[in-house]
């Protein structure tokens, strides 16, 4: 069964191809907001869990947005007699007290068929179920978010909300100023089998970017965007830049991840110099103790190619004035080493005659973390 919006019933929330005028016939994205991300939206919201805290105990990286809109108020009114229950009880346990937190959970659910019945369609990888806390947790936090389905009526409340999403959905698409995938597979030199750009309400004002492979074994590329801002008591999901650059951004993992996955083993000493330059020793300790030294590694990476390419990207398509913006946004957000990456991808630029596309290229980007980390 091929995932986003053409899975199962909900087929009528994709945008359809007239709706959108600016980029119709070379337009890739499928934009929609999907039931089994909703689903897991609102267990989210009724557990306990709203992100880490800092040393002052302030909520930072949080997950469920702060804003408030009609749609939240009503899922408040329509689910939080149900705060009680035990989907949300055990994720609350697996989000605070263990690592099945951000975007692990909507990855999962991105492997099963829409709700009420959640089967698990796509077998859910390794890293996952190891985030999940081992296959019977997972297990259990599928069964039940199938039971909270069943329990709430949640279907309901989605179908009878599917003219709102096609306004969120249209709503997006409208204010995109031309086709960003297009500016990533040129960029990247390789293509994703579909994307999909799932609005999702309920969560923090930035996003999430799974690629799943699909039982037919081509892999999907996903954004699942929050919400930034109210207009109308409807959600707003970002405009121009913010909406560009979190688009290119989400996107840019599938392309990205796998690749700093097969080069772990010459990043892990230059990327774990640098991060251990940067993290306290306590911090470094607990990542170890959690056995979760290498994923860490490799996220790190993966968000300095990702924040390194949408830089460049600023600057090929929007200029200096605005890629310079985008430089020293990004390393105020605490990626110093953005310029000595944006210099050796600007290489790959100049030599695309040679490298086809970045796969190609990133043992140059493995020897710029090296440099960096002397």
């Amino acid at each position: 069964m091929k995932l986003g919006a053409a899975t199962a019933v909900y087929s009528t929330i994709a945008m359809p191809r007239k709706q959108a005028p600016k980029f119709e016939l070379e337009d890739p994205i499928k934009i929609y907001v999907d039931p089994r991300i909703e689903l897991y939206s609102v267990v989210l919201y009724l557990s306990d869990f709203r992100g880490l805290k800092n040393k002052d105990g302030v909520v930072e990286a949080r997950v469920v947005t702060a804003l408030d809109f009609s749609y939240k108020r009503e899922i408040d009114t329509k689910f939080s007699p149900y705060k009680g229950h035990e989907a949300v009880r055990l994720y609350n346990e697996m989000a605070t007290t263990g690592l099945f937190r951000f975007g692990h959970p909507p990855s999962v659910m991105l492997h099963l068929s829409n709700p009420s019945g959640l089967v698990e369609i796509i077998p859910v990888d390794e890293f996952l179920v190891k985030m999940a806390g081992g296959r019977e947790k997972l297990d259990g936090f599928i069964k039940g978010m199938r039971q909270f389905s069943r329990d709430t009526s949640f279907i309901d409340f989605f179908e009878n909300h599917q003219s709102a999403y096609h306004k969120l959905a249209d709503g997006y698409r409208r204010n995109m100023e031309w086709n960003y995938v297009k500016d990533l597979e040129e960029y990247y030199g390789d293509k994703q089998s579909a994307y999909n750009l799932i609005l999702a309400p309920m969560f923090h004002p930035g996003g999430f970017g799974p690629r799943i492979k699909t039982p037919q074994g081509h892999y999907e590329a996903y954004a699942i965007i929050g919400s930034k801002a109210v207009a109308g008591d409807l959600p707003n999901f970002g405009l121009g830049d913010s909406m560009r650059r979190l688009c290119w951004h989400e996107f840019s993992h599938s392309f990205v991840n796998h690749l700093t996955d097969s080069n772990l083993e010459h990043l892990r000493e230059p990327v774990g110099i640098l991060e251990s330059q940067k993290l306290p020793a306590q911090a470094i300790k607990q990542i170890k103790d959690f056995g979760l030294w290498d994923v860490h590694i490799a996220d790190q990476a993966s968000e300095y190619v990702v924040r390194g390419v949408t830089t460049r990207l600023a600057f090929i398509k929007l200029g200096a004035k605005q890629g310079n913006e985008a430089l020293a946004k990004e390393k105020s957000e605490g990626f110093i080493h953005l310029e000595a990456v944006c210099q050796c991808l600007e290489q790959y630029e100049k030599q695309r005659y040679k490298y086809r596309g970045l796969r190609d290229y990133f043992p140059q980007i493995v020897s710029a973390f090296e440099k960096l980390a002397g």
